[in-house]
């Protein structure tokens, strides 16, 4: 039973975080031509990925007619590609989309079909791989890039140095100086000093609980918040549940909840088929 339990939370974990993530893109760039096959639009598969898309409510172009805002920023559209996996008596197919980066972004199901006629197997095993996007109800917001900058409050971490010169009274130098958004980021210290944070991504091995030094930063998004650390860097993006102290998860490598206990915030995930948990230190 728990197993089942935790099937469907996994499920509904990746329904969840595979919305947010295709609701950050505006658009979804379709070849004319797929690298799987030999002509323009064959099988009419380009001509059909591109209605089915339009139908699940994506803004949907062709790769060769882009907008202007789309031309000025490929990273706003996620590419389509056509996996045909098709053996000798089955035509398969899979759905990918990709970012400007080539990052695989999402993966449907694998579609399948028996029909005889190519026309309409590529057809039959497209719209089976298209369930995939039945549950996901795109509705595109604007990266959180362009409603605010990535900043970091240090509020009671102040960083200070108390110096002694022959020519001067005792006074209070301000140590370091961090400007960080997405577009500056600079660091400039007055005097050397020794970094107390400890590495990101030393997770505790599966089964155990563990407490991080880390302090990390909370910055609210559409969605929930971003954790960042003192780099700043985004360690983990947190979307809202119907419970207040619990929030969907996703790190650099693992995805899970992260929940607050007694005052205390906790990341859980499932790795190796055991239950992983790790305490959190967060600033709101």
């Amino acid at each position: 039973m728990k197993q089942i339990l935790f099937t469907i939370f996994l499920i509904s974990t990746f329904v969840a975080n595979a919305q947010n993530e295709l609701n950050a893109y505006k658009y979804i760039i379709v070849p004319k031509k797929f690298e799987a096959f030999k002509n323009y639009n064959e099988y009419l598969t380009s001509t059909l990925i591109k209605h089915l898309f339009t139908e699940k409510g994506f803004m949907t172009v062709y790769a060769d007619e882009l907008p202007e805002d789309l031309k000025q920023n490929r990273c706003s559209g996620l590419k389509v590609d056509l996996l045909d996996n098709s053996a000798l008596f089955s035509t398969k197919t899979e759905i990918l989309l990709k970012d400007c980066s080539e990052k695989e972004i999402f993966r449907s199901v694998l579609g399948t079909s028996r029909e005889k006629n190519y026309k309409t197997a590529f057809a039959e095993a497209i719209r089976q791989s298209f369930k995939s996007f039945d549950k996901i109800n795109y509705v595109y917001k604007a990266p959180i890039e362009d409603a605010a900058p990535i900043t970091v409050s240090f509020k009671n971490d102040v960083k200070q140095l108390v110096k002694e010169n022959k020519n001067e009274s005792n006074e209070t130098k301000t140590v370091v100086f961090q400007e960080a958004t997405q577009e500056n980021q600079s660091f400039k210290s007055m005097e050397p000093a020794t970094s107390t944070f400890q590495k990101v991504g030393q997770m505790n091995s599966p089964g155990n609980s563990s407490k991080t030094e880390r302090i990390l930063y909370a910055q609210q998004t559409a969605n929930g918040f971003q954790l960042v650390d003192s780099t700043p860097k985004i360690q983990y993006r947190l979307y809202t549940s119907s419970n207040p102290d619990v929030y969907w998860a996703v790190a650099e490598t693992q995805k899970g909840i992260v929940f607050q206990k007694e005052g205390i915030w906790y990341f859980e995930y499932f790795e190796n088929e055991q239950t992983a948990i790790q305490e959190l230190v967060i600033k709101f």
